[in-house]
C-alpha cells in the first residue's frame, strides 16, 4: 500500500514566486510558440529548483505533468479533427476520379 504524504508547505516569497513562474511558464510559452514549447518552462523551473526547495519541486512537477497532459490531448484532438474533417473528402474524390477516368479513357 502506498503511503501518500502531504505536499510540502510553501516557503519563502522566492519559493512561491518560482512556483508561480512554473505554472505561468506553460501558457506563456504556448502563446509564444503556438503550443509546442509549453512543457519547457515547467521543466526548466524543476531543473533549477529541484534540490533547493521542495515546494517548488512539487509545484513545477505538477505544472509539467499538466502541460504534458494538455499537449497530448491537443495532439490527439487535432488528429481526430483532421481525420473527421478530411474523411468525407475521400469517397467523393474517389468517385470523381472514377468518373473522370471512365470518360477520359473512352
Amino acid at each position: 500500500m502506498t503511503n501518500y504524504s502531504a505536499p510540502p508547505a510553501a516557503g519563502s516569497g522566492e519559493s512561491r514566486t518560482a512556483a508561480m513562474l512554473a505554472h505561468l511558464a506553460g501558457p506563456i510559452a504556448a502563446a509564444v510558440s503556438a503550443g509546442w514549447l509549453s512543457i519547457v518552462g515547467p521543466l526548466v523551473v524543476w531543473l533549477l529548483y529541484k534540490d533547493k526547495a521542495p515546494f517548488v519541486r512539487h509545484q513545477s512537477a505538477d505544472a509539467f505533468n499538466f502541460q504534458v497532459t494538455m499537449w497530448l490531448v491537443s495532439v490527439a484532438g487535432g488528429r481526430l479533427c483532421l481525420t473527421n474533417s478530411l474523411m468525407p473528402l475521400g469517397p467523393g474524390r474517389l468517385t470523381v476520379g472514377d468518373l473522370t477516368h471512365t470518360h477520359c479513357g473512352n
